[in-house]
């Protein structure tokens, strides 16, 4: 029992920035296929906030970014990496309006089913 003050500050520290617990748009692949993800926070106006870029989406994985206060994020999913330059073929997009808290689209599908992407 005398330990556990000792371990009080350590576990303070090591929580999460308050930052990291802000708005997020994620995306989870919750199929086994290899495939690749690009989030494209946007504007009122529909331009993007940041250039968005193709990130690898190993299965089950998630991948997350800060809202930054977008005001729509559009999900682009494509089967496996994306050669710089290339025009790949966009198997799902889909797009959330007002994003508020977390904005999360799931994959599912493959084994013989359709890729379907879906807004969680």
């Amino acid at each position: 029992m005398r330990q556990l003050p000792l371990l009080l500050p350590a576990l303070l520290l090591a929580l999460p920035p308050a930052a990291a617990q802000g708005p997020m748009a994620c995306a989870l692949n919750n199929t086994y296929q290899n495939l690749s993800v690009r989030l494209h926070l946007q504007a009122a106006n529909g331009q993007d906030i940041a250039p968005a870029t193709w990130q690898s989406f190993l299965p089950m994985m998630e991948v997350c970014a800060p809202l930054q206060g977008a005001a729509a994020v559009r999900y682009e999913v494509t089967m496996s990496s994306v050669v710089p330059g290339a025009v790949p073929f966009i198997l799902c997009a889909v797009t959330v309006n007002q994003p508020s808290g977390r904005a999360r689209m799931m994959v599912t599908g493959g084994q013989g089913a359709a890729l379907q992407c879906s807004i969680q």
